[in-house]
């Protein structure tokens, strides 16, 4: 895990200077999980999620959970890392059926998602690293029921 943990930020690393040449943000969707994945670099130990928002210009975080309490809860390390480093995060919500029920709005439908994206939206606005939120996948949310 540390191994490929540091590939991911060397990678990130060197396609940051080629994005830019082109004009391009550097961007990264990242699970809610990586704030408990230590990485070592240059003697210094932090969360991988901390080393990949240095990295890029705004920051997404699959935040995949069906309950915006349990959304707001896992994104909060994320969220303070964003707003003490200037860099804006995004909360995403999954819709893809067949995975774990818990993790999808598949089984709770659009109106659930809808309610739950705006009261994360009123949760954290006016908080300096939130940048809106995301939904994964777009062809799943055109089948959600209501």
């Amino acid at each position: 895990q540390a191994a490929l943990s540091s590939e991911l930020i060397d990678l990130l690393t060197a396609a940051r200077p080629l994005l830019e040449a082109q004009g391009l943000a550097l961007v990264y969707d990242m699970p809610n999980w990586y704030d408990t994945i230590q990485v070592t670099r240059d003697g210094t130990t932090r969360p991988l999620s901390q080393w990949l928002t240095d990295l890029v210009d705004r920051a997404v975080v699959m935040d995949y959970r069906d309950q915006r309490p349990v959304q707001l809860v896992l994104v909060q390390e994320e969220l303070a890392y964003a707003r003490a480093v200037g860099k804006p995060l995004v909360v995403a919500s999954e819709t893809v059926c067949g995975i774990a029920n818990e993790e999808t709005y598949c089984e709770e439908g659009a109106a659930a998602l809808r309610g739950s994206q705006d009261g994360i939206v009123q949760a954290l606005r006016g908080d300096r690293g939130f940048a809106g939120v995301a939904i994964h996948h777009f062809d799943a949310l055109g089948v959600l029921p209501p």
